[in-house]
């Protein structure tokens, strides 16, 4: 286990204690395609080969697919692979199939067994009409890659395969093991699945009912150790030398349509929020030309609202040429902007690949990917799912995230991950921390425009269990249209403020820390897991709570806020003539005040933020902000 992912200066990336994505799985797909059912065991026998997994079910489920895996401790994910060979993987950690460690208080030194994958009962005594025998070259084949966006394995750390034999009733175990990479930096990301082929030659296996099983050796206090599985496949006719698998696949989910957020309060789009194009890794894992078609579809409430399609093109192996760079399919533009929101809203973006009728695909599931661009109540810039945790190594640091403000709204808080390490259920103030807000500066944040009370770290909702935990101000903030800083600055200790942060979504020029010598713009490519929470509640002015006519001079308006009707009492002799106007200085009303006391209806003016200008005669003598609240 390696104390840090990634470093630049001061700040830092480590890794995480748990794995928040199995109870926050907002961000990401959560209803499968009707075609897709990954979940369903189907078979009440042994299945037959060939045995084929590339998890492309990941962006639905963190699950393994029970019609294929009888357990469910290894976590499937489009996160943690860097350069994966298709869609999805299994990661084996140091996590149960909760998300949290298998033993909290063991040493992070120590290594111990931890996940599992083991496969549903297999026939390989038969297959079709024929008795399967040594010759016939049954093998397994399968990818992997160490560490990836997560942490690398140390040298005690393992990645195991075992075989079941039916003729025994027991496992042999170990039939192949790997170790960390030779030479492999320990702080390092792996970047390269290797190929492994384990031949399947004997009686003892080739039998109705065989298995085999995947598991790690880890250390199994936190989410530690990574080891990302892809491409599984068990069949008769293998060979060590059949390394290439001819499939189209997409290798990630493309990025969101919105330019700076993967969720943004649906109050505050508007289409300058739209990104220019997104943009899709699409790789021929074959040797031979491909000729493809791509389109993406643009739904919501069942209704397809877009369909962009790009021309046909030949793609070139990944081996020799990478992922494709036809323009039309590496980087489609974006030509739908979403609709005018009056609530909040799920846009379903569908991405598929299309081959010539001619053309062999290894998967054809892998062909789809489907994200989900939400719009809900907060700003987020990472895609849900942390693959590290970002920490500040001084006391009294500040981090923000860069917003725009399109319309003037309030400001209620902050959704933030916190790992759970080191703090949870603890309330000393040397682990707090405290919300807090910048105006734009020059090259960054400028001029602290509040502070908050101090917060203690929390895991997730108490009282919304699964739900990200929440830091409410005491009052809200009032925030008009323009560029903000928003975040946190903690207390004394460091050593605990460790938040969520996202690889697969770059951001990092949108986010700013000071350590103590002045604002910088982060140097680790990747999205923190910080939401600002925007509503419609307006703060109530300060200073005007209850308020007793009797006892002012001037002009007081009351109640403010209101609803529906609003009360000037006037202190002055002299007649008062009043105007209403709103934020963009249009003159509303305007009128005489006749009594001490005067009732205006304001149930036709919207919801927001007025100002009431008072003159006798040509003289102003007063001025008083109103907010229009329901």
């Amino acid at each position: 286990m390696g104390a840090t992912l990634a470093g630049i200066a001061q700040e830092g990336i480590r890794a995480l204690h748990a794995n928040f994505s199995y109870i926050y799985p907002e961000l990401r797909s959560q209803t499968p395609l009707v075609k897709m059912n990954p979940l369903q065991k189907t078979q009440s026998t042994s299945l037959s080969l060939p045995f084929i997994e590339d998890f492309y079910y990941a962006q639905y489920t963190n699950k393994p697919s029970r019609a294929k895996w009888m357990d469910s401790s290894v976590f499937v994910n489009t996160g943690f692979p860097i350069a994966p060979p298709s869609l999805g993987v299994g990661t084996l950690d140091g996590l149960n199939k909760y998300g949290y460690p298998y033993e909290p208080a063991l040493s992070l030194t120590a290594s111990s067994n931890a996940d599992t994958l083991t496969s549903q009962p297999i026939n390989l005594l038969v297959a079709g009409s024929t008795t399967l025998q040594p010759s016939d070259s049954v093998g397994l084949t399968f990818y992997f890659e160490s560490a990836g966006y997560g942490e690398t394995p140390d040298v005690a750390d393992s990645l195991i395969l075992d075989f079941y034999s039916p003729l025994d009733h027991q496992w042999v175990n170990a039939i192949w093991a790997k170790n960390r990479p030779l030479g492999s930096n320990p702080v390092k990301n792996d970047t390269v699945f290797l190929r492994a082929f384990v031949m399947i030659d004997t009686v003892q296996f080739l039998q109705d009912s065989f298995q085999f099983r995947f598991r790690n050796k880890a250390t199994t206090s936190g989410n530690f150790d990574h080891w990302h599985l892809d491409y599984i496949y068990l069949d008769k006719n293998q060979s060590v030398f059949d390394t290439v698998i001819t499939d189209l696949t997409f290798a990630y989910v493309p990025y969101p349509f919105l330019r700076d957020y993967y969720s943004m309060p649906w109050e505050q789009f508007e289409a300058s929020e739209m990104a220019t194009n997104t943009h899709v890794k699409i790789r021929n894992n074959g040797l031979s030309q491909i000729n493809l078609k791509y389109q993406y579809a643009v739904d919501s409430l069942n209704k397809q609202l877009s369909l962009y399609t790009g021309n046909q093109n030949q793609l070139n192996s990944y081996w020799t040429s990478g992922y494709s760079i036809f323009p039309q399919h590496a980087t489609p533009p974006i030509t739908y902007t979403f609709e005018p929101m009056t609530d909040s809203v799920d846009y379903q973006i569908v991405h598929t690949l299309f081959l010539s009728s001619s053309a062999v695909d290894f998967v054809t599931n892998n062909d789809t990917v489907v994200q989900f661009q939400r719009f809900r109540n907060y700003y987020a810039m990472d895609d849900g799912s942390p693959e590290g945790g970002y920490y500040l190594n001084t006391a009294a640091a500040k981090m923000a995230i860069k917003i725009n403000v399109n319309v003037t709204d309030s400001f209620l808080g902050e959704r933030i991950y916190f790992d759970p390490e080191g703090f949870v259920g603890s309330a000393s103030n040397n682990l707090g921390f405290r919300l807090a807000v910048w105006a734009a500066g020059t090259n960054g944040p400028g001029v602290l425009l509040f502070r908050d009370t101090i917060f203690t770290p929390k895991y997730f909702d108490t009282l919304v269990p699964y739900a990200l935990a929440e830091f409410k101000l005491i009052r809200p903030k009032l925030l008009t249209p323009g560029t903000y800083y928003i975040g946190l600055q903690q207390l004394a200790d460091p050593d605990y403020t460790t938040i969520g942060f996202d690889y697969n979504t770059d951001h990092h020029t949108s986010f700013y820390y000071d350590v103590g010598g002045g604002w910088v713009q982060s140097g680790i490519k990747g999205a923190i897991m910080i939401h600002p929470i925007f509503g419609r509640t307006l703060p109530h002015p300060v200073g005007i709570q209850k308020i007793d006519p009797t006892e002012v001079r001037g002009i007081v308006v009351y109640p403010n806020p209101t609803a529906n009707r609003l009360v000037i009492h006037s202190t002055f002799s002299e007649p008062v003539s009043y105007t209403l106007i709103n934020t963009m200085g249009q003159t509303l009303r305007t009128g005489k005040l006749k009594d001490s006391d005067e009732s205006m209806d304001t149930s036709s003016l919207p919801e927001g933020i007025y100002f009431m200008a008072f003159k006798i005669d040509a003289r102003l003598v007063q001025q008083q902000k109103i907010i229009i609240q329901r």
